[in-house]
């Protein structure tokens, strides 16, 4: 799917919960409050449900708190290297992929740390890493190039290239068969 296509579609997935839901800020409410309480208990777990996590928090319309949103960015980084380190499945790479993608459509609202942006170019250099020993996973690599320009990451020119360059080789290979 183009960018474009991809935009206009996730456009009309779009809900504003102030106009379409009359609870809608209670609910953001109780939904911040709970994200802070599995932040601050570190009860954050799984790919698949971090991965849903952002992916409502970003098409939801709403003004979402920047310390929470921070804090989440920082647990789920956290739990992301955890999973990279335990081995990599394909699945692990799209929770990469769609985490950061709809992460970097919050960024304005998340400050990240020297440290945090370091820790982020790290889980670029891990994914990248799987993606190289399965090459039909390297799509995950398009919601690292989102986080990379939204963050303002510090991303080594090297590992640019490794990305691109794993990325014409799966266009290569896809070809062929």
């Amino acid at each position: 799917m183009t960018d474009t296509l991809h935009w206009q579609y996730t456009e009309r997935l779009q809900m504003d919960l102030t106009k379409e839901e009359p609870l809608g800020p209670h609910l953001a409410d109780q939904m911040e409050a709970r994200v802070a309480e599995l932040v601050r208990k570190d009860l954050l777990s799984g790919t698949v449900s971090l991965r849903q996590l952002w992916y409502a928090l970003a098409h939801c319309k709403w003004q979402w708190s920047s310390e929470v949103l921070t804090a989440l960015a920082g647990g789920t980084m956290k739990e992301l290297w955890r999973s990279l380190q335990q081995g990599s499945t394909s699945d692990i790479l799209q929770s990469v992929d769609n985490t950061f993608h709809n992460m970097s459509l919050l960024a304005k609202r998340i400050t990240l740390t020297e440290g945090q942006k370091q820790g982020l170019v790290h889980i670029m250099e891990a994914a990248t890493e799987r993606v190289s020993q399965d090459l039909d996973s390297s799509a995950a690599l398009r919601g690292l190039f989102w986080a990379a320009r939204a963050f303002g990451l510090p991303v080594p020119l090297h590992l640019l290239r490794r990305q691109v360059r794993l990325q014409s080789q799966q266009r290569d290979t896809s070809t062929v068969h």
